[in-house]
């Protein structure tokens, strides 16, 4: 295995490890990490799911050096060419420390699904989220990106697209309900911080 798999394997085991202690330290400290699932459509909640497991599966079958994926209808130039390589894992790596950043600024406030109605609702704004309203989708949106460029081929450009379209459509979902409950203090919200990068123009001022 050389050094870019490698270092794919101990991204994806940190991501998964950080994960399952996150969720234990919840179960632990009395908080249920599942949240309500707000999003009534059952075809946007299956392209979630189908989305991410094709992440993952293009994800291992990189590491293992899978010869299946790489087969199909692959752009194998791009694949060719170390420095695409170099930057993709590099990419990953910066993904994994937005998603670390991000799980350990929500604290207890994280859930996988939205909060029940009546759990009041705490505006988390410091650290990354300071800057940007959904920053573990983000992570999401960039391991997508950096596993497209490492498996350049039908697959993953349609797992990358899915990924898009299905995450944007649940943030905006969740969006609504945030706006709905916290109304003047989430559209401030809104004008100071990036939906998934950074503003450089502060609209409040």
């Amino acid at each position: 295995m050389d050094i870019f798999r490698m270092t794919a394997l101990v991204n994806l085991s940190i991501l998964i490890l950080f994960f399952i202690i996150g969720i234990i330290i919840q179960l632990v400290s009395g908080t249920y990490p599942i949240g309500v699932r707000k999003n009534g459509n059952k075809f946007m909640s299956f392209l979630i799911f189908f989305s991410i497991s094709l992440l993952i599966f293009l994800w291992i079958s990189y590491i293992i050096n899978l010869s299946l994926v790489k087969n199909i209808v692959t752009l194998s130039f791009v694949s060719r060419i170390i420095i695409i390589t170099l930057i993709s894992i590099l990419v990953m790596c910066f993904a994994a420390l937005i998603e670390i950043i991000a799980g350990i600024n929500l604290g207890t406030s994280f859930r996988i699904h939205s909060k029940e109605e009546n759990e009041p609702v705490v505006l988390i704004t410091k650290g990354i989220y300071g800057i940007i309203r959904n920053p573990v989708v983000s992570g999401i949106f960039i391991y997508s990106f950096s596993v497209t460029l490492l498996i350049p081929n039908i697959i993953s450009i349609l797992m990358l697209i899915m990924v898009l379209i299905s995450y944007n459509y649940k943030v905006d979902i969740e969006a609504r309900e945030l706006k709905k409950r916290l109304g003047p203090e989430w559209d401030y919200y809104c004008q100071n911080t990036g939906k998934y990068f950074p503003k450089f123009i502060n609209k409040s001022r």
